[in-house]
């Protein structure tokens, strides 16, 4: 399943109630638009079993205020292997967005991250900060493109 619109997963916090099951969805991957709530995800990612990859297409950070960190707590059971992650900079909140899903994700086998180029930090710094963060997962093995 792809979400295109931010607008979707604000359907799924707004209409949280009624979120079917997803027993077949294996595959999701949504594009955040920066200064937007993720808020519907957990919702999403709890209706959501059987899911074994979960694409971010855009940036990491974001305003985790709509739900505070108890919105984390789905990810405790999320049985995600593949976590993939397009446009990451590096800043502090994407690092601590970061360290929530590789602190909670359990079955995570592999983190894929594509770097930004970006002009206050090499792509050595922030893969050497990436492959420091604490892993729920031992089997957890990080790439970074």
């Amino acid at each position: 399943m792809n979400l295109l619109s931010h607008e979707s997963l604000e359907m799924f916090y707004f209409f949280r109630e009624a979120i079917p099951m997803f027993e077949n969805l294996f595959h999701l991957s949504f594009s955040p638009v920066v200064g937007c709530s993720w808020r519907g995800v957990p919702f999403m990612l709890n209706n959501s079993p059987n899911l074994e990859t979960l694409i971010i297409k855009g940036p990491l950070h974001h305003d985790a205020s709509g739900y505070g960190s108890s919105g984390y707590s789905c990810l405790l059971s999320c049985p995600v292997k593949v976590l993939k992650i397009t446009e990451y900079i590096g800043t502090t909140g994407d690092v601590e967005q970061l360290r929530h899903f590789l602190g909670k994700l359990s079955c995570l086998e592999l983190l894929e991250v594509e770097i930004c180029e970006t002009r206050d930090r090499d792509e050595l710094q922030i893969t050497k900060e990436l492959l420091m963060l604490p892993r729920a997962s031992s089997k957890c093995k990080i790439k970074v493109n």
